[in-house]
């Protein structure tokens, strides 16, 4: 299996009925997977994700809002 192109989508509210829209950031890449455990030991991989362009600043300071 090859490497797949991940694209991120986000919503700024999924409990806003009046705001159903997904944003777009960009494609992004993992950069770091680690081996951990939950607080049960249940082991799990946290995978840690880089934009490949920044976020423009008017979608950033929207979702923060």
């Amino acid at each position: 299996m090859g490497i797949q192109n991940i694209y991120l989508f986000i919503r700024k509210n999924k409990d806003d009925a009046a705001s159903k829209e997904f944003y777009y950031l960009g494609e992004v890449y993992i950069s770091k997977i680690e081996e951990t455990t939950m607080a049960n030991d249940v082991p799990v991989c946290e995978i840690y994700y880089h934009l490949d362009q920044p976020v423009r600043s008017d979608i950033y300071d929207y979702i923060l809002s």
